[in-house]
């Protein structure tokens, strides 16, 4: 090696040490580049028509209004439960301490709770999974467009449909 290579190599290790103890230095411990199919996905949505622009939005607005629907039904299913619960434990709870059945009451309140506030998740959930697949079979039928990820419908850690 000449020594202009090695004072060349020198220089780009110091630059590379001294760039990554600036990051570190700042809390920056992670680096990554920008994969290059990000630019071709922004490149093709510059490139739509603006039909298909246009299409994308009524879906849009179709799979949105569908998913507050959800929720406005959801809201509204589990406010009637929990009124339900709060007036069969009220009930529950006036009874005289010797009767024995006072316990029935209790139980069919916290059953009746359980069933109706499950029903109410899986309806919503449901509802949000339908409206998803619907935007995304008719993206693909109507507006001829493949969603990006940025567009699919998102999971959490135990595997539940995200809004």
């Amino acid at each position: 090696m000449t020594h202009t290579q090695q004072t060349a190599l020198t220089t780009s290790i110091f630059i590379v040490a001294t760039v990554a103890t600036l990051l570190f230095a700042t809390g920056i411990t992670t680096v990554h580049a920008a994969p290059s199919s990000d630019a071709t996905k922004t490149n093709a949505r510059k490139s739509m028509s603006t039909t298909t622009l246009t299409c994308m939005q009524g879906l849009v607005d179709t799979r949105e209004d569908a998913i507050i629907a959800a929720f406005t039904k959801f809201s509204t299913d589990t406010t009637s439960a929990l009124t339900a619960r709060k007036n069969g434990l009220h009930s529950a709870w006036g009874l005289s301490a010797g009767n024995v059945s006072a316990s029935s009451p209790y139980k069919s309140t916290w059953t009746t709770w359980k069933t109706a506030s499950k029903k109410a998740h899986t309806d919503l959930k449901n509802a949000r999974k339908a409206a998803w697949e619907t935007f995304r079979s008719s993206a693909k039928n109507s507006c001829d467009v493949t969603l990006p990820e940025k567009e699919k419908l998102e999971k959490d850690k135990t595997g539940s449909t995200a809004l």
